[in-house]
């Protein structure tokens, strides 16, 4: 069997002869030069002074190899031809390959950059005072890159912790001299007594924050300088009901107490004027979006404005402790420590902070990058602008305009429905299905289970009293011994017997 294979120009061929022992040789034949053309003379030109070099076609260099191998029989006319055009067909073939491999990759690619365009990962913002604020042109144009960025910055979970303080203030006095005379002056020090924080962020839900809109009837910012409500549904921004002054004080007062005992940020104040549960809500009507609007038609709502100093903003909210009564009771334990003995006069403080406590998505104008900056502020205040500028965004028609209708909420516990529960199944029912295992210890069944009409609920998460009994044997050292440090870490109370024992064992390397 004999096949011809090419070599730089040369026809070289292969011949396999089977031997009676059943092998096989191989023999290679000596290269036989293809015939090139003759290079063709130069046409004759009309002009004698002018010489036309001669084309020729390029010639390969033959390869050696080795000797003593019979040459193949001469090429056929036309074989280089043929090999040629082989080749030809060859490099066509593999680049209609490439080309359709390359648009299957470019539209695999289009559908990532669909999903999560490169753009939307460089929108500028900045962070000013635990804001965050952006003033980049796309988000006052697309949707999807306005969508992105609440999602990527109101999805992040801030940081929260608790700081204690004691100070109390002493006076005291001092000789100056004035007038060539030295007289005594009395004056008052504060005197910082302890301070530590301690921090909460690990007691927050892993998952993915809550999202949240505020209800139709509950006083807003919907896209006017003044709260609103849409008792009607979904109406034009002109349309939307204006509420009163009073109406506005009753709603940041429900804000306001919503924050400190814990309760889930969507929930509105009872129409009724009564209270709702204070330690979390339970039921299936707790629904976070609670709005008539979709995320989506809200932010699109933003888009579509006309207004000239546009404000969008999305709040972030940790929820689930009454930070209201844990206050108090972290207050009675420094004074457990014996504070107030040594220092009757003292003040306790106890505070508890959120970082990053919402998003700000602005108009790209330069009037509203003025109201975003303390320096701007303070600059066109002196030459008499700035109170103009209020003016004119509060009160002129289309100037301003401020949404304020949606949020994320990070819950520290909360209530969820007992796996396979019923409506009208008891705690005790419950637990006989789940194979007679208590869901919650004895002593903390009130506080863990609840029953309703949708069956039997379950509160997960840290308690605030699982928190305290934790951390308070700590606090009372940290307060004995007036640590003054911006973290506290988990401390041991010591005896007096203790105490006297690490005094001896101090002399031990004596």
């Amino acid at each position: 069997m004999a096949s011809n294979m090419m070599l730089d120009g040369y026809i070289v061929e292969s011949v396999n002869d089977n031997k009676k022992d059943g092998g096989q040789s191989a023999t290679v034949g000596q290269p036989v030069p293809l015939t090139m053309p003759e290079p063709r003379p130069a046409p004759p030109s009309n002009d004698s002074n002018q010489e036309v070099p001669a084309k020729s076609e390029p010639v390969s260099m033959p390869v050696p190899l080795p000797t003593g191998v019979p040459a193949p029989p001469p090429a056929q006319p036309g074989a280089a031809g043929i090999l040629e055009e082989t080749v030809v067909e060859e490099k066509k073939t593999a680049l209609r390959r490439s080309t359709t491999s390359s648009s299957s990759s470019s539209n695999s690619s289009s559908r990532d950059n669909k999903e999560k365009p490169t753009d939307y990962e460089n929108i500028e913002f900045e962070v000013k005072d635990e804001e965050v604020i952006s003033h980049d042109p796309i988000l006052s144009r697309d949707v999807n890159a306005l969508s992105y960025f609440v999602e990527e910055h109101g999805s992040l979970k801030p940081d929260y912790y608790v700081t204690l303080r004691g100070t109390h203030t002493e006076k005291r006095t001092r000789v100056v001299r004035r007038d060539g005379r030295d007289r005594i002056e009395t004056y008052t020090v504060t005197i910082v007594d302890f301070e530590f924080s301690i921090d909460i962020s690990s007691h927050l839900k892993k998952a993915k924050p809550i999202v949240y809109t505020v209800a139709d009837h509950v006083p807003a910012f919907r896209g006017g300088m003044r709260m609103a409500t849409e008792p009607n549904g979904p109406t034009r921004i002109e349309s939307r009901r204006m509420v009163t002054s009073d109406e506005q004080d009753i709603q940041e007062s429900w804000e306001q107490e919503t924050e400190s005992v814990g309760r889930p940020p969507w929930i509105s104040r009872p129409r009724d004027g009564g209270r709702s549960d204070e330690e979390a809500y339970v039921g299936l009507a707790n629904k976070p979006l609670a709005s008539g609007r979709s995320v989506e038609e809200w932010l699109t709502d933003y888009i579509r404005s006309r207004r000239v100093v546009k404000d969008f903003k999305v709040t972030k909210s940790v929820y689930g402790w009454n930070t209201l009564s844990l206050s108090t009771s972290l207050t009675e334990l420094v004074e457990a420590a014996g504070y107030r003995n040594t220092h009757p006069t003292g003040h306790i403080s106890v505070e508890f902070t959120q970082s990053s406590k919402c998003v700000h998505i602005r108009s790209p104008n330069f009037v509203s990058k003025i109201f975003s900056s303390k320096l701007y502020i303070f600059l066109t205040c002196l030459i008499l602008v700035f109170p103009f500028l209020w003016l004119w965004r509060r009160f002129w028609p289309g100037a301003g305009g401020k949404w304020a209708v949606m949020g994320t909420a990070f819950p520290i516990k909360h209530w969820e429905l007992v796996r396979g529960t019923t409506p009208g199944e008891t705690v005790e029912a419950a637990q006989v299905r789940l194979g007679g295992k208590d869901l919650v210890p004895a002593g903390e069944r009130m506080k863990r289970l609840r029953v309703t009409p949708e069956g039997v609920w379950i509160l997960r998460g840290t308690h605030e009293s699982e928190w305290f009994r934790e951390w308070q044997e700590s606090i009372l050292a940290a307060v004995k011994t007036g640590t003054k440090s911006e973290w506290l870490h988990k401390m041991k109370l010591q005896t007096e017997e203790e105490r006297v024992n690490d005094i001896a064992n101090n002399l031990d390397h004596v």
